[in-house]
């Protein structure tokens, strides 16, 4: 009995300890609370008093930088998120905009420009001579555009391309017709001798020069050219690739070199919108094109003479459809243009080569043609090989037009492709 009130004693005694550790422990967690609201009011008040001390001119920058954030957030909201939603911004970034890789001086056009520096072969055809092969090497010694004045050392303004030679000596080096046209200018000065330091020999600067206007009402000049070497006259007309004078240095020049401007309306643009280091020379390919009534017929036409089976021809004109309508002036709000929506650079190559007939579709099939051949082998093989027109649809979709996935898995183009099936069978009729 003594032992049960012993152990009873013991047992109330570990319950008041337990009691007395809680009662403690609870004590302590009020403190704790109590210093952390202690604390947090400090932590305050050093803000308050900080804001309050800080000048009037870093609160007004603070809370400019605040609503800078906030609006670039809802700038976010409001119109980037419908723009990924849509693919737009897909599109910008991993779509339409496939890199140019091709040498577009494989193209089947002769309109557009050329690079004005000849080839060192020429060739003669009716008392022309032509220098059209590839160009002698050259470097492009200065760009259209702002650039420090080799005389005076200031800025000033540089209204052509100047293109050098890497070899060859004052009057060896041919300078041809960019593009056909009629010679509107000549300034032939025998006395204006190149690296004379003469800058003006009667032809403000250019020295030596030609000056030819185009069909499309465009001008090109050709300065500083060699003494004597000019071989035009003002109303000669002149035909592409056909040599109008050498590379000299005449006028206001510092070395040898060839001045070359294009003028639209008499002023004076960028040459490198016109013509392109990597399309120095159009010229024709083996690539045909069917013309038929209309664009769709010649689209089908001219891709089942190339060796595409009925199935590919559906997956390519499922996808032209959804893009362009087969219409080959179209235009969308990011500036691509064409059959299969051309962007960016690829949009540049296409208007380079083709000129003013960039928008005809001819000059679309071959282009794309190009394309296929050369730069999307791949892609080529595949269409060559033997797959449904759905699987020709996806593909051509995923790894050439490259919209983004949505396009190319919402049924649209499918649904054109299966349309267009039956035409294409019954010989695009």
């Amino acid at each position: 009995m003594n032992n049960n009130q012993d152990n009873e004693e013991q047992t109330n005694n570990i319950s008041e300890n337990n009691s007395n550790i809680e009662n403690n422990n609870i004590v302590v967690d009020d403190n704790n609370v109590i210093d952390e609201q202690k604390s947090n009011s400090n932590k305050k008040g050093m803000v308050n008093l900080a804001l309050r001390k800080m000048p009037l001119k870093w609160k007004i920058i603070l809370i400019t930088v605040i609503l800078g954030i906030l609006l670039s957030a809802v700038f976010i909201i409001i119109l980037i998120a419908p723009l990924m939603e849509l693919d737009i911004i897909e599109k910008i970034s991993t779509g339409n905009n496939r890199s140019s890789l091709s040498n577009y001086s494989q193209t089947s056009s002769n309109i557009s420009y050329w690079w004005p520096i000849g080839s060192s072969e020429t060739r003669t055809e009716n008392g022309v001579t032509y220098a059209d092969g590839e160009p002698v090497g050259y470097a492009v010694k200065s760009e259209f555009g702002t650039r420090n004045d080799p005389y005076t050392g200031n800025k000033a303004s540089h209204s052509g391309l100047d293109i050098a030679p890497l070899s060859g000596d004052y009057g060896t080096v041919n300078v041809i017709a960019a593009k056909s046209g009629t010679v509107i200018r000549v300034n032939n000065d025998p006395t204006c001798e190149s690296n004379s330091l003469n800058e003006s020999c009667n032809g403000s600067g250019y020295g030596n020069y030609v000056e030819i206007e185009h069909q499309d009402g465009n001008t090109t000049l050709y300065g500083h050219m060699h003494k004597n070497t000019i071989t035009v006259s003002v109303g000669d007309i002149v035909d592409q690739g056909q040599v109008i004078g050498k590379v000299g240095s005449s006028g206001r020049s510092t070395g040898m070199h060839l001045h070359f401007e294009v003028r639209e309306n008499s002023i004076a643009v960028n040459p490198l919108n016109y013509i392109s280091e990597n399309n120095e020379r159009p010229s024709a390919t083996s690539n045909n094109v069917l013309m038929g009534s209309d664009s769709k017929q010649t689209i089908c036409l001219t891709l089942k003479d190339n060796g595409y089976s009925n199935e590919a021809v559906a997956g390519l004109m499922g996808n032209m459809e959804a893009e362009s309508q087969f219409r080959p002036n179209a235009v969308n709000e990011l500036g691509c243009v064409g059959i299969v929506q051309w962007c960016f650079s690829l949009a540049n190559e296409l208007k380079t080569t083709y000129g003013d007939s960039w928008s005809n579709i001819d000059s679309q099939l071959d282009f794309l043609l190009h394309e296929l051949n050369n730069d999307f082998p791949s892609v080529n093989s595949y269409l060559h090989g033997n797959h449904t027109f759905e699987e020709h649809t996806y593909y051509f979709c995923m790894n050439f037009e490259r919209p983004g996935v949505a396009h190319c898995t919402d049924g649209v183009r499918r649904n054109f492709a299966k349309n267009n099936y039956e035409y294409i069978k019954n010989n695009c009729q």
